[in-house]
């Protein structure tokens, strides 16, 4: 429905209207809700003149996920889903309240707005497995009966204009998928008139319309309202529209609404005759979860608290909208006093009531002081109460105060004043508390000194009479041997296995505090390491061979040298790091060489052991030059050799015969592959001459296949000349209702289609696939027209199923351009050639064969 219609029907300016009205996508998206639920395969509407909800259907199927994936995506998770109690907090919800109440087995959907909520409630039968009742609706306590009535008659015309839309695609007369009550309840509201013809298998009737009122009926003996109920109750009816015997009396003499309800009570009552059940919504045993939605369905939420189970839930009844909530209460009548007889003494009387009265004012006085004080100590224990259940300062410090702004003359403000000074003592306390953790937590880097200093200072300016500002200052002045403590502390908790970062640290230490008052311990640290550092490098060394890692050892080993040079031990170290240093040197180089010529590659050592002559690698070095020498005089043979072999002007045969003799020689000069590739070129040259004939042959019989192939094409362009003609003369015999035309094309003039003269299997010779189907028209070019395309099952339907029919040299199945999705498959509505008056929708999955009859307008 378009969103203008909605929003012109919504005429009232009522507070909850408005809100509506300020958000049409959401309004339309809602009543694309209702009328995607109305138009599944197995929702049935439910008929009730006092539904709670503005929209009510029974859905019939054991695949539930299916409607609660199209209801997810307007509401989201539910905010109850099935199998789980309903929550405390959920309890109080209007929506809740106007259902009355949830069992354990339904499940609800909320989409709140400031004004009301829209619902979907869903309802699993009690022991009919499959079969839930679905309330979609909008919950406002407030919106009037007016405003509500608006509602309903939109939904009530969304449902119309679906049904009446899918009724106007059917082609043919006979209308199928629509129930009997659906299509009455739109004809009423069409004020249609005609006669319908009612099939359900073997059981026909007929039900009379005059004005969109049901006036009459009639099936077999019976008539009136008796056949009215028994036709209406029928399943899986197919339904033509006659305009013929019409009849004006009114045999019915009853609302449509109440025949409806009496037709589906009647039925009911049939199908628990044989089932013996009572299909009871929101009521009975349990249902599973898994009738509803699957635990995925289920929005993440907290665990809620255990409930007791719940009683039978109240009937569901409409909210009366005049009514916003407020409740009178209901008084009784005391009792009156018997009347005082009367004294003959009156000044006694006077006397008395003087007295009296003396006596009430006092006690009233009184009463009234002791009532002021009690209200003023109820009003500071509940301020005191308030306090005690409050954990943060700040916001105890905030209710005190608020006592003493707005009970300044409460006998009990001093004790409030204390209690202020108690709590910011401990607001201090805690941001001192606060302020030495922020100092702890920081790490002694170059800007420590900075960051502690204004982190005490920023303390010091918020408590400037502070009882903390000698430790501040304190620690301000502590914060340099504070700096060097945390350095020291810090190179003691280095794990021994750690030394880089120990040598490191140390280093740091002796440099940063020439003079600190640690220098010695960790001077003795350092002696004391030289013994560990040499045993451990000689364990690592081991390791960093085996597992050749040598720079990590060559590293270790220039650190130990670093610090330990004077040692005993460090020509030791020396040499053993220019033993491996050499070593991983040579690596390098032979990595580095293979990425290189041979002749930059023996440059490459050359230089190396010019630089470094006492290399412990030397004898290996002097190998590789000697290598790349070899490789260097090889290159200069092929060279020579593969220059003379490319020379076109010398003798192939020649040519070929010395890279053979090279290929035997120096096979292992390491250009085997490019001469093997160059004797390759040769015996290509060689084989030219062959080639040529070859291609000369090649081309005769591309000659010999086109001239073929011509022939064939004159034969299939002969043959479609002839199906043509027969075609035409066909034709000739539908009275003039189709006219051929001379380029390939048929006029319906009953229509004004126009049609291929010949479909897609009398062309081609084959069935297509649906998708080939749609190739094919594409792609037809037939009688000068390129925008051809799939006719929809009516136009087939009109051709094939209406006399004179066009005509056909046998039955065939042609393709629709209407795709229906059945779960994961795709089906397409087909119409078969057959001869016949009444057309019933077939389908055939997709990836069928099928036959085109192209059409265009």
């Amino acid at each position: 429905m378009d969103i203008q219609v909605i929003l012109d029907a919504l005429s009232s300016d009522s507070i909850q209207l408005t809100e509506l009205k300020s958000q049409p996508g959401l309004l339309e998206a809602f009543f694309k809700l209702v009328e995607d639920v109305d138009a599944m395969p197995d929702m049935d509407p439910r008929l009730s003149e006092e539904s709670p909800s503005l929209y009510e259907a029974v859905y019939k199927s054991r695949t539930p996920h299916k409607l609660n994936g199209l209801i997810k995506q307007f509401f989201g998770y539910p905010k109850k889903p099935a199998g789980k109690s309903v929550s405390t907090f959920l309890k109080r919800n209007a929506t809740v309240k106007y259902l009355g109440g949830l069992r354990k087995e339904q499940a609800l959907y909320i989409r709140k707005l400031k004004q009301g909520e829209f619902y979907c409630a869903l309802f699993p039968w009690q022991r009919r497995a499959g079969f839930v009742t679905v309330h979609i609706g909008y919950c406002s306590p407030k919106m009037s009966n007016e405003d509500y009535g608006r509602l309903e008659g939109l939904v009530k015309r969304v449902i119309s204009e679906r049904l009446s839309a899918e009724i106007k695609s059917q082609v043919g007369g006979v209308i199928h998928g629509v129930s009997i009550p659906s299509f009455l309840q739109m004809s009423e509201t069409e004020k249609t008139t005609c006669r319908l013809s009612i099939n359900a298998g073997s059981n026909l009737g007929f039900l009379y319309l005059y004005g969109g009122r049901l006036v009459d009926a009639e099936t077999g003996r019976l008539h009136g309202r008796e056949a009215a109920y028994t036709i209406i109750s029928w399943d899986k009816a197919s339904i033509t529209i006659e305009h013929r015997e019409i009849k004006k009396t009114d045999k019915i003499k009853q609302p449509l609404m109440q025949i409806l309800m009496e037709s589906l009570r009647r039925k009911d009552e049939e199908e628990d005759r044989y089932r013996n059940e009572q299909a009871t919504v929101g009521s009975g045993d349990y249902i599973e979860p898994s009738v509803l939605e699957s635990e995925d369905d289920a929005e993440p939420s907290k665990p809620a608290p255990k409930e007791k189970p719940q009683s039978k839930p109240k009937p569901i009844v409409k909210p009366d909208a005049g009514k916003t909530g407020q409740y009178r209460a209901l008084l009784k009548e005391a009792p009156g006093e018997a009347e005082p007889k009367k004294s003959s003494n009156k000044l006694v009387r006077l006397v008395a009531a003087v007295f009296a009265a003396l006596v009430l004012a006092g006690g009233g006085f009184y009463a009234w002081n002791q009532y002021q004080n009690s209200q003023e100590k109820k009003v500071y224990r509940a301020a005191i109460d308030e306090v005690e259940n409050t954990k943060n300062l700040k916001r105890k410090k905030t209710i005190l105060r608020s006592f003493i702004n707005t009970h300044q003359d409460n006998p009990y403000a001093p004790n409030v004043e204390k209690r202020i000074a108690e709590v910011e003592n401990l607001i201090e306390e805690e941001d001192f508390i606060g302020t030495m953790r922020k100092v702890d937590d920081l790490s002694v880097t170059d800007a420590y000194k900075q960051k502690a200093t204004n982190i005490y200072k920023k303390f010091l300016k918020k408590y400037p009479q502070s009882s903390y500002e000698k430790q501040i200052k304190q620690k301000i002045a502590f914060i340099p041997q504070q700096i060097e403590l945390n350095s020291y502390q810090r190179l003691k908790k280095i794990p021994e296995g750690q030394y880089d970062k120990r040598f490191e640290a140390y280093r740091n230490y002796l440099t940063q505090y020439p003079q600190g008052r640690y220098r010695k311990e960790v001077e003795k640290l350092l002696a004391s390491m030289a013994d560990n550092s040499y045993n451990y490098i000689k364990d690592k060394t081991v390791e960093c061979e085996y597992e050749n890692r040598l720079g990590e050892c060559i590293e270790l080993m220039a650190v130990y040298l670093a610090y330990f040079a004077n040692d005993a031990r460090a020509a030791e170290i020396r040499g053993l790091r220019h033993s491996m240093k050499s070593r991983r040197d040579f690596e390098a180089l032979y990595a580095k060489s293979k990425n290189l010529d041979a002749k930059a590659a023996k440059k490459l050592y050359d230089d190396y052991l010019e630089s470094y002559p006492e290399s412990t690698q030397r004898a290996k070095i002097e190998e590789e030059i000697a290598k790349f020498a070899r490789i260097i005089d090889a290159r200069l043979r092929w060279d020579k050799l593969s220059a003379h072999v490319k020379r076109t002007d010398y003798d192939v045969f020649e040519r070929e015969q010395r890279l053979r003799t090279y290929l035997d020689q120096h096979s292992g000069d390491g250009f085997a592959v490019e001469a093997e590739n160059l004797l390759v070129a040769l015996m290509r040259e060689k084989q030219m001459v062959l080639e040529q004939q070859r291609r000369a042959a090649t081309e005769q019989q591309k000659m010999q296949a086109r001239a073929e192939a011509q022939q064939a094409k004159e034969r299939e362009e002969q043959r479609l000349v002839k199906e043509r003609a027969a075609m035409r003369t066909l034709l000739a015999g539908t009275n003039q209702r189709f006219v051929a035309g001379g380029n390939g094309t048929v006029t319906d003039t009953k229509t004004g289609l126009m049609w291929a003269l010949l479909d897609s299997k009398t062309e081609k010779g084959e069935c297509f696939s649906y998708k080939t189907a749609r190739q094919y028209v594409r792609n037809l070019e037939a009688g000068g027209f390129s925008d051809w395309r799939l006719p929809t099952a009516g136009e087939l339907a009109g051709i094939y199923k209406n006399a004179p029919y066009f005509p056909d040299n046998d039955v065939k199945i042609y393709w629709s351009s209407e795709i229906v999705a059945k779960g994961y498959l795709e089906f397409a509505n087909v119409v078969s050639s057959k001869k016949e008056t009444v057309f019933e929708r077939m389908q055939l999955p997709v990836n069928k064969c099928g036959v085109v009859r192209a059409v265009r307008r």
